[in-house]
Formats: structure tokens, C-alpha cells, sequence
């Protein structure tokens, strides 16, 4: 098959304003679905046909979380992910993970498990948190269950994940 020669404009009038199917276009162009893909993103003339109206995604700037350095983010996934909290880079975001205040302790989530379990039913797959870091600092205020490690991994990335059961209520 050899290949027919069509302008980007072309493209550009079958893709983003009639809105033809990419196998109608595929046949008028002679391409790929990839290679039209790639034409119009080079031009930067391409608008994704899931956006509304075909206007591209809305942007919003926010704040790095750990450096304060201003970031471009998509608003609806911002949305999404209900979290404020974005970084500029990946040196930001692990910066950000650390905790200076975390104290192990081998026995620590042992007896958490015993604190909760006089309050509040543990069944298997639910992890306790120790809010303050320290799992030698028990107390029943300190804790909280969440339902499954991917729930308290979440909460420690700054998702607002609800707690099944907090210790300070």
C-alpha cells in the first residue's frame, strides 16, 4: 500500500472538527491510527475527543506540597485523587514521605492490636495506624483502623481516606 500524501490541516479538519471515525480517517490519509496521533501532537493541533467539547482539560496552579515551587495540574484530577497535595518532582515527593518522628518499635503494632481489640473488633486485612509515628505511644487516642493496607498506604500519601475507627472519637 503505498502512502498518500496529506496535510496536517487536512488532519486536523477530519479529527478534531467533523469528528469522523479514526477508521474513516485511517482510509482517507492512508496512516495509522498512531501516525495521526503523532502528526497532530507534533503540530500541537490534537484535542482529545473526551474532553468537553473538545477543548482540552482545565488547569489549575497549585502549590508544591513540600518545596512551595508553583505546579501545573489537572483539575479534574485533582478532583479525582480528592487531594490537594501535589509535587514538582520526584526528589519532592519522597522528601515528603519521610518521617522524622517515626519511632520503630518491634512490638509496637503487636500491642496496638490488643488496645484496639478492647474497643473496636479487628478482623483480618485491617491495619492499625499510630497517628503520632511512635508505636511505643499506645494509647487508645494515638490509633486508628483503616480497612486495608492500600486505605493507610493512601492516607500517608495525603488522600482524605476515612478511618473505620478512630481512637480520639
Amino acid at each position: 500500500m503505498s502512502q498518500k500524501l496529506v496535510s496536517t490541516q487536512d488532519l486536523v479538519v477530519w479529527v478534531n472538527k467533523k469528528r469522523l471515525p479514526m477508521a474513516q480517517v485511517e482510509a482517507l490519509s492512508g496512516m495509522t491510527r498512531q501516525g495521526i496521533f503523532k502528526r497532530l501532537k507534533a503540530e500541537g493541533r490534537f484535542i482529545p475527543r473526551r474532553a468537553k467539547d473538545g477543548a482540552p482539560g482545565v488547569y489549575v496552579r497549585v502549590d508544591c506540597a513540600w518545596c512551595g515551587l508553583p505546579v501545573k495540574r489537572r483539575k479534574k484530577l485533582l478532583m479525582q485523587l480528592d487531594t490537594l497535595r501535589s509535587f514538582c518532582n520526584q526528589v519532592c515527593y519522597a522528601a515528603a514521605l519521610e518521617n522524622p518522628s517515626y519511632v520503630e518499635w518491634r512490638q509496637g503494632s503487636r500491642l496496638a492490636q490488643t488496645v484496639v481489640g478492647q474497643h473496636f473488633r479487628l478482623r483480618p486485612g485491617y491495619v492499625v495506624h499510630h497517628k503520632d509515628g511512635d508505636q511505643r505511644n499506645n494509647d487508645r487516642s494515638n490509633l486508628m483502623v483503616f480497612a486495608s493496607i492500600a486505605d493507610h498506604t493512601a492516607h500517608h500519601r495525603g488522600r482524605k481516606i476515612k478511618p473505620l475507627w478512630d481512637g480520639a472519637v
